[in-house]
């Protein structure tokens, strides 16, 4: 048994084309819409797809939605049958939609790609800060054991009032150190001493690659000279000594 279904007048049609060639290919689309839908269709289906001829081509436009009323109301069907007052509205089309979202997919992968790319660079970043910090310490740590043998190989430092006791001062830098010594004692001591004694910063960049120069009276110390030479011989047995610190290329 049949029966009859009243289906309420269009007052808004939304469609899509399949291809984005239809933009292109029609150029009044209203015109070509009234034409191929009047005469042709008299309901028109929410999700269905419908054909329209332009030139000789059939276009494939999907009914994406169609309403009813004033304002527009979505329904299922709308008839399309003497409806004077029909607003078709295009939307975009199937195949740009794909398009776009294979686009927004291949941006998404390559945005991925980076955060992952500067997440590893990061990571490799950070495991070289931790290698160089690591080897920082351990040449601090050598640096300070090679400092304590050198200490160790030092006379004791004698009291101020002992006799012949010469307060030696070493500019450095950017600071100065001073100790004690016999008037006895070698230049190659109080090279040991300043040695020992040097900041962390200068100590691995000089080693013992540096000249004690004293003015009043004029002396130069180097690595390897005068060994047996005291504070004495080389006139430096007053109270204090004062001995400036140079650098060596």
């Amino acid at each position: 048994m049949l029966s009859s279904v009243d289906v309420p007048r269009a007052s808004l049609v939304r469609l899509r084309p399949a291809r984005t060639r239809f933009y292109e290919e029609a150029e009044d689309q209203q015109s070509l819409l009234q034409a191929g839908l009047h005469g042709v269709y008299t309901v028109l289906c929410c999700g269905e797809t419908i054909r329209i001829a332009n030139c000789g081509e059939e276009f494939e436009l999907l009914v994406s939605e169609v309403c009813t009323g004033i304002p527009p109301t979505p329904v299922e069907a709308v008839c399309i049958v003497d409806v004077e007052a029909l607003e078709v509205d295009m939307g975009e089309s199937l195949e740009g939609e794909e398009e776009r979202i294979a686009q927004e997919r291949r941006a998404e992968e390559t945005a991925r790609a980076a955060q992952a790319a500067a997440q590893a660079a990061a990571a490799q970043a950070a495991a070289q800060a931790a290698a160089a910090e690591a080897e920082a310490a351990r040449a601090a740590a050598a640096a300070a054991a090679h400092q304590a043998e050198l200490a160790a190989w030092l006379p004791a430092e004698p009291q101020a009032a002992a006799r012949g006791t010469v307060r030696v001062l070493v500019r450095l830098p950017t600071t100065r150190i001073s100790r004690r010594f016999g008037s006895g004692a070698t230049l190659q001591q109080v090279r040991t001493w300043v040695e020992s004694a040097l900041p962390e910063t200068l100590h691995g960049a000089l080693g013992d690659r540096f000249e004690l120069v004293s003015t009043h009276p004029r002396y130069v110390s180097r690595a390897g000279e005068g060994g047996e030479t005291t504070l004495e011989m080389a006139g430096l047995d007053g109270e204090q000594a004062m001995l400036n610190l140079r650098l060596l290329e």
